[in-house]
């Protein structure tokens, strides 16, 4: 637990300095994080005996990256219908590792999608314009709407943890996850309002949309780190990897954004 705090913290720090710093250093975060998780993602599929293209799956993520960095919603079809003719096309060519075209194919792009095309998100909402006044300071919309992504999705982590630890009864889906329960699922929904509140307060955002975003932020983080336990379950591993000191690997940290941050763009998007 104490290994797992201290990583925490660190990530967290270095993640909000690059977040206030500017796009392109929280791109480069951002596209790292993904490359790592991708590969990651390519991983557990060879344990089922899938053979992905990992360099495919990488370009594929590396395009929908840059396409966030640029603010290109608009050209988001055109990106994944590229980048998935692409890899369809490729394979036409493969002959070494080639265990089942559907499957193969598919798991890429998945694989991008997932990893890349989801996560760009975070991305989108961090270019978003204007600014709100904090005490005096003005503060890009897009650091605020970012940090309360964050803080909701972590705080819905927080809260599940604790909840579902010290008063968790009922078992929420234990053919998927056995040691979440439905106290601990509406913790983790709490969690995620307290966590949007306190970043949306500290910038007068209205209560409603706080408690809009923390809702989105609660549903959609725990639905985003139950799918990564089918996955998990499907190929028989407790972690999806070992590269995040007391957090296992890449999936296991972001699974919940992953599912968070698209939800959040188009409710900032539409109704805010």
């Amino acid at each position: 637990m104490v290994k797992r705090i201290i990583t925490g913290t660190l990530l967290m720090v270095g993640t909000l300095v690059l977040i206030i710093w500017g796009i392109l250093p929280f791109t480069l975060e951002v596209t790292v994080i993904g490359v790592l998780g991708v590969i990651e993602f390519y991983n557990l599929s060879i344990r089922k005996g899938i053979r992905p293209s990992k360099a495919m799956g990488v370009m594929g993520l590396l395009f929908l990256m840059l396409n966030g960095y640029m603010g290109g919603e608009e050209y988001i079809s055109s990106v994944l219908l590229g980048c998935s003719m692409i890899t369809m096309l490729l394979f036409i060519f493969r002959k070494e590792f080639h265990v089942s075209s559907f499957l193969d194919v598919g798991i890429t792009v998945m694989g991008f999608m997932y990893m890349g095309w989801f996560f760009s998100y975070i991305l989108l909402i961090r270019r978003m314009d204007g600014y709100f006044d904090f005490f005096g300071i003005p503060v890009e919309h897009g650091v605020i709407f970012v940090l309360m992504l964050i803080f909701a999705t972590s705080f819905t982590d927080i809260g599940a943890f604790f909840v579902g630890k010290f008063m968790g009864k009922h078992k929420l889906c234990p053919h998927i996850s056995p040691n979440k329960t439905v106290e601990g699922s509406i913790g983790g929904l709490l969690g995620a309002v307290l966590g949007s509140y306190i970043i949306g307060s500290l910038v007068k955002i209205p209560v409603e949309d706080i408690i809009n975003i923390g809702i989105i932020c609660g549903v959609f983080a725990e639905l985003g780190d139950i799918w990564e336990s089918i996955l998990k379950r499907d190929v028989k591993v407790k972690d999806s990897g070992d590269i995040v000191a007391g957090h296992g690997g890449i999936m296991d940290r972001f699974d919940s954004i992953l599912f968070t941050a698209p939800i959040v763009y188009f409710y900032l998007k539409n109704f805010f």
